[in-house]
């Protein structure tokens, strides 16, 4: 019999969904170019919700977050979200149980010891520290403010704390750098020592998330590029969520960036990504060299997009804008022909392909099976599918948002707010809530009971809450505990 194939899964920290050369962007992304032309690209892949904690908690596991308690970004502003339960399984688990040996390195953002305690073959320290809010009394928005404008002064030789930055020689090894180096390391090692047992490595790369500072030698690779605003840079918020202009973190106060700022933003996001595609080559060429590449599945996504501009918002916040909402989502089957497959994938479709990859046979059966879209083309997702999304919290501040979207229309529930309703043909930036037209009756009635349908199906206890918190409010115990 065969050995199993391996597995190289390659995640990274707020990557747009088209931000590629591969999809005409002016982002210069050769390596991951390359491993889109053999492929399965899928085109509609979306997260199950655009904050860090949340989206690898569903990945992860294949779960969603009531069935985690992962709600919350853990350890971080007024937010008192636990880490995830160290008996909690994951892929990784599953992976060692059927004799994989097993690497994690880089961002892991789901508290204390959640890697050590799992009995991986190779894994680095990711330094967190879970401290609640209640346990750190000094918090403030406006200390974190001032940390940004503090830390920014200490290390960069121009640029605006917190956005963008040229940094010198003194400010350390990136993240990104560490972890694929880590990365690099296990492989060596597998290669030299390990021949024999199956691989599944993992590197999750914490960049390109904000901010985004890029040392000197990094910006002189390549000349500054003369972007354009993205086209639902000016939206006006007419009839939208009152607290889609909250400012939840410092990055959300983008009231007093300057052009100057706007255009550095752009450049210096793109050129970040850019850096990364960079260390994602040094370990794809390593696989190759290694002669391991053909029997090793690769996947590479993102745990959520990035606005950059978009709404004239910077970051990610509690909001479905199709910027934050969609990552790209590659998956590199050995013998499979690459192809563009334009079905709505989901994280937590991939933490669920994972999940039986290793042997986990009790698994949902709502959403996409991703094995058997390997290989397939197609242009358009099947009628009658659709993509889910959850929000509940960001950073101790309680939302409750609730989204699905088919290929033209997208409905968002707030709840104690107006919900959003967008016709993705005629105004594909989301910039009118049609929530209110007449013309839209129909389709938003589908979309609603579809979406009632689907929080019933998954159980979700957001439907069981009687009074329901102020949009924003800060909620220091799970909303949702019975």
């Amino acid at each position: 019999m065969s050995q199993p194939l391996n597995v190289l899964f390659l995640l990274v920290d707020q990557w747009p969904a088209d931000s590629f050369g591969f999809r005409g962007s002016s982002c210069a992304t050769p390596n991951l170019d390359q491993l889109k032309s053999r492929s399965t690209d899928f085109v509609n892949a979306f997260t199950t919700c655009p904050l860090c904690t949340p989206a690898r908690g569903a990945l992860l596991t294949g779960r969603w977050p009531h069935e985690t308690g992962v709600y919350d970004n853990c350890g971080v502003g007024y937010s008192n979200q636990p880490r995830m339960r160290n008996e909690t399984a994951t892929w990784l688990d599953h992976a060692k149980e059927v004799g994989y040996r097993v690497g994690y390195f880089g961002k892991w953002h789901l508290g204390t010891d959640g890697l050590k305690d799992r009995g991986l073959d190779g894994f680095d320290d990711p330094g967190e520290v879970h401290t609640p809010y209640d346990e750190r009394p000094g918090f403030s928005y406006e200390n974190t403010k001032d940390y940004y404008l503090k830390h920014g002064q200490q290390i960069l030789k121009q640029g605006t704390a917190p956005f963008w930055g040229e940094t010198g020689p003194d400010a350390g090894p990136s993240k990104c750098g560490m972890a694929v180096d880590s990365g690099l390391s296990f492989l060596q090692q597998q290669r030299d020592s390990h021949n024999d047992q199956p691989f599944f490595l993992t590197v999750s790369i914490a960049d390109p998330h904000f901010p985004h500072y890029l040392p000197s030698h990094v910006l002189a690779q390549r000349d500054s590029l003369d972007l354009p605003y993205p086209a639902n840079f000016d939206d006006d918020f007419s009839n939208k969520p009152a607290f889609q202009n909250g400012h939840w973190w410092p990055c959300h106060d983008t009231d007093t960036l300057t052009d100057n700022d706007w255009k550095h933003i752009f450049d210096y996001a793109l050129r970040h990504r850019e850096y990364v595609d960079a260390q994602i080559g040094k370990l794809l060429d390593a696989l190759r060299q290694s002669g391991l590449e053909e029997d090793t599945l690769i996947v590479f996504t993102s745990d959520h997009g990035d606005m950059c501009g978009a709404h004239n918002r910077f970051d990610k916040g509690p909001y479905f804008y199709d910027e934050v909402w969609r990552v790209p989502l590659l998956i590199s089957m050995p013998g499979v022909a690459p192809c563009e497959n334009a079905e709505f994938a989901s994280l937590i479709d991939l933490g669920r392909y994972f999940n039986r990859f290793f042997g986990g046979t009790n698994e949902p059966t709502e959403g996409l099976r991703l094995e058997d879209e390997l290989g397939k083309t197609k242009q358009q997702p099947q009628d009658s599918t659709y993509a889910h999304g959850v929000y509940d919290m960001y950073n101790g501040h309680w939302f409750g948002i609730r989204a699905i979207r088919d290929a033209r229309h997208k409905y968002v529930r707030n709840l104690n707010a107006v919900d959003e309703f967008y016709d993705l043909t005629q105004d594909p930036h989301e910039l009118k809530n049609l929530i209110d037209t007449p013309g839209y009756r129909e389709p938003l009635a589908v979309l609603s009971r579809q979406l009632d349908e689907f929080l019933e199906a998954i159980d979700d206890p957001i439907r069981h809450v009687e009074a329901w918190p102020t949009p924003g409010q800060v909620v220091h115990v799970n909303p949702y505990r019975n």
